[in-house]
């Protein structure tokens, strides 16, 4: 997967230096989240995001082409389960903030009907729970799937594929909680799916409803100091899922 991720990286920024007719397009919407870690009491979060995403694509011709997607995400949704040090259950709001870059390699079939998508991606979100508890994480992605109508002039069209996260790391903010240090904490990896339907109206408007996720494996254990003691914590196994809806407007 990291190969796959230098030939999408590759690929990609050698088309973008050519010259080739670029189609831009922006969209918003939101997206319904839901985040769960494998811990007694079990850790739980839901709500809503807020979505804002801009994507640019070289070319809608058969054969080899690139594309871009920049997504920024924000909102506060709902988080049930046990607080780091004690363990007992709470309730309250946790806000979400990140963005995502990713870069696709694209091969275009005849007639447009179908495009394989080789793409790589680097998530990077804020998770804060708390005035204390506020983790940072940073996700490089790989995926493989295909496009299928995505040169429609009007009708329905989508997209399927697995991702795989192929670099992870999770930094914990230990020293905001009292620590003397702040080891990094690297979740496991695992895969997963992405799916999305669309349907054109016309050339310049597209609705959208999406999937998207993660799977993440328990991570490394990691010895934090504190004055007088020494913790040790790990990132429980984890996922999540996002069912998203989107309006998308595309300059031609």
């Amino acid at each position: 997967m990291k190969r796959a991720i230098a030939v999408a990286l590759t690929a990609a920024s050698m088309l973008m230096t050519g010259a080739a007719r670029a189609d831009l397009s922006i969209g918003g919407g939101f997206e319904s989240f839901r985040w769960k870690e494998s811990t007694t009491p079990a850790v739980k979060e839901s709500g809503m995001r807020w979505v804002l995403d801009l994507t640019w694509s070289q070319s809608k011709a058969p054969g080899l082409s690139a594309g871009y997607n920049l997504k920024l995400y924000t909102g506060n949704v709902d988080y049930t389960g046990a607080t780091l040090f004690t363990g007992v259950p709470v309730s309250e709001d946790t806000h979400y903030r990140g963005i995502v870059n990713e870069v696709q390699a694209l091969y275009r079939m005849p007639q447009n009907a179908v495009d394989i998508v080789l793409a790589a991606g680097w998530d990077r979100w804020t998770r804060k729970i708390n005035s204390v508890t506020e983790e940072d994480w940073d996700v490089l992605y790989a995926k493989l799937g295909v496009n299928v109508n995505s040169a429609t002039k009007q009708g329905f069209l989508g997209s399927a594929g697995i991702k795989y996260p192929v670099w992870t790391r999770e930094n914990a903010n230990f020293i905001g909680m009292g620590a003397i240090d702040n080891p990094r904490l690297k979740p496991g990896k695992d895969f997963s799916f992405y799916a999305t339907l669309g349907y054109r109206v016309n050339p310049s408007w597209d609705v959208y409803a999406y999937y998207d996720g993660y799977r993440f494996k328990e991570s490394n254990t990691v010895a934090v100091s504190f004055p007088g003691a020494t913790g040790f914590f790990f990132q429980p196994e984890s996922r999540q899922d996002v069912l998203g809806m989107k309006v998308q407007h595309n300059f031609q």
